[in-house]
């Protein structure tokens, strides 16, 4: 288990202190995947191609971030359900980073495939996406054109992750949102909830193909 961040852990805040091994071994656990970048800005523009999760325009009010006032920490999970991309999903913009599966490279784009880009081949950084609650510019919460790379092994108190499953149904005894147990005993374990993915309790992403433009 990562090294609980300074507000310690809650059930409800998004897990943080994440490195891209943490998260791509969870995701191997729990029979799903980290997103591309590609299928990441999908499901936080939709298909009108929108800046923000929420729209075109930056509101300081729809995601966790210290844009005019210094945040403290994360909050729970779906605590700004205006911020919501057209998808439902929650926390998109602001609360932690999300990692993605590709490799971080600033020309990838210029040359990949119109659809369903994977990434360079290889590199040296993860990509993460969304920005996080410290920030205090609204670049950094923009679902495009903004990324960042970051050292694979390095998790801090800003990164954590969302995961993408097929659209193929799944067994009842693994559908539904997961998210990663933060319980007392700090255990690894898959927890189901009944509420919808839209509902942003959980940190499940429907998988969203496409290229970002």
């Amino acid at each position: 288990m990562p090294e609980a961040p300074e507000w310690g852990w809650k059930d409800d805040h998004p897990v943080v202190n994440i490195t891209w091994d943490d998260a791509t071994a969870y995701s191997a656990w729990a029979g799903v995947s980290l997103p591309t970048e590609a299928q990441w800005e999908k499901a936080a523009r939709g298909t009108d191609g929108r800046e923000y999760p929420w729209g075109n325009e930056w509101s300081v009010a729809k995601c966790v971030n210290s844009v005019g006032e210094l945040a403290t920490g994360t909050q729970p999970v779906g605590s700004k359900p205006a911020g919501a991309s057209p998808y439902g999903c929650q926390d998109m913009a602001g609360n932690a980073w999300e990692w993605c599966a590709d490799w971080y490279s600033d020309g990838y784009y210029a040359s990949a495939p119109d659809r369903n880009p994977t990434g360079p081949a290889q590199g040296e950084r993860g990509v993460l996406r969304g920005g996080s609650w410290i920030y205090d510019d609204a670049d950094y919460f923009r679902a495009h054109p903004f990324a960042i790379g970051s050292t694979l092994t390095i998790g801090t108190t800003i990164k954590g992750f969302g995961v993408s499953r097929p659209r193929a149904p799944r067994s009842p005894l693994v559908s539904g949102p997961f998210a990663l147990c933060r319980c007392r005993c700090r255990c690894r374990c898959r927890r189901r909830y009944a509420a919808s993915v839209a509902s942003g309790i959980g940190f499940l992403r429907e998988e969203a193909l496409c290229a970002p433009s």
